[in-house]
């Protein structure tokens, strides 16, 4: 309801409020999870109890990672826990209380959840970025001991590649609507081509002219560290912002999304990044 509606504390501070309250319930570590369970041999009631329990823990984290990561970026700030302390597994594929079956919303729901992964990924890596920028000032210098994440890689740009290559693959297994869901693809056409925006972005730095009207929390102010940036780079930001102003404009007319803040800051940094190259040029 917060994501929708304008109204206090507003979704930074609840997602955050959630995030904590699953880390600090364990619901991140399978390992703890499990060693909450009845000890012994168990009972097939108990057995069955300590699944859907399971499941539930599954759900209620998955859920509450998806909130941080979805809001987080879009204001900066960092998130409540590392992916690298996560063991837990995504829950069930199978609606079991119904039939031993996948439901299309479930296998929405886990695509989701990978597109989350692959988001807060990019988000670390350049929030680290962020961090050798600013190391210059006396408070930052810790910074410079710090290993860049998630980069057995030898530079910024061979992991993107790779990232861009990962994304790729996450949306040629988009579910298919024509197995019998109703969840509109569009929406998961629209965060592929939000996080491509988001991933190449990151690497074309705000020109001089316009530094003061960048927030300070915009990766753009500091330097990706690349000294010569491939045309390709500038072709896929004004795709993708391209792509994400006409999914907006299709949605609006048929009705199916509502101008909420994140929507507005998407089209506004979609509009932003297409100016920007076009002031360079």
């Amino acid at each position: 309801f917060s994501l929708l509606q304008p109204v206090a504390p507003g979704p930074a501070h609840l997602a955050e409020v959630a995030m904590r309250t699953a880390v600090n319930m364990g619901l991140y570590c399978e390992e703890e999870a499990d060693a909450s369970f009845v000890k012994g041999s168990p009972s097939h009631t108990q057995t069955s109890h300590q699944d859907g329990l399971r499941d539930l823990r599954q759900r209620l984290w998955w859920c509450a990672y998806s909130l941080d990561r979805l809001v987080a970026p879009y204001i900066g700030r960092p998130f409540r826990i590392s992916d690298q302390l996560i063991t837990t597994e995504f829950p069930s594929l199978l609606d079991k209380d119904i039939t031993d079956r996948e439901p299309y919303s479930k296998r929405v729901t886990h695509h989701y959840f990978q597109l989350r992964i692959l988001q807060s990924e990019i988000h670390e890596v350049f929030q680290y970025q962020r961090a050798l920028g600013a190391k210059s000032s006396n408070k930052r210098k810790a910074c410079t001991n710090l290993s860049p994440p998630f980069l057995p890689f030898d530079s910024i740009p061979s992991w993107r590649k790779d990232m861009n290559r990962r994304l790729d693959e996450w949306k040629s297994y988009i579910p298919d609507q024509k197995t019998g869901g109703s969840f509109p693809v569009v929406l998961l056409e629209l965060d592929y081509w939000q996080t491509i925006n988001h991933l190449y972005r990151q690497s074309i730095e705000v020109p001089p002219e316009l530094i003061d009207m960048t927030p300070a929390t915009d990766p753009a102010r500091y330097s990706s560290g690349e000294t010569e940036l491939d045309n390709s780079i500038y072709l896929k930001v004004v795709e993708a912002s391209g792509k994400v102003l006409q999914l907006y404009r299709l949605m609006h007319h048929v009705q199916l999304v509502e101008y909420t803040y994140l929507a507005t800051h998407s089209i506004f940094f979609a509009g932003k990044e297409a100016s920007l190259i076009r002031v360079r040029c």
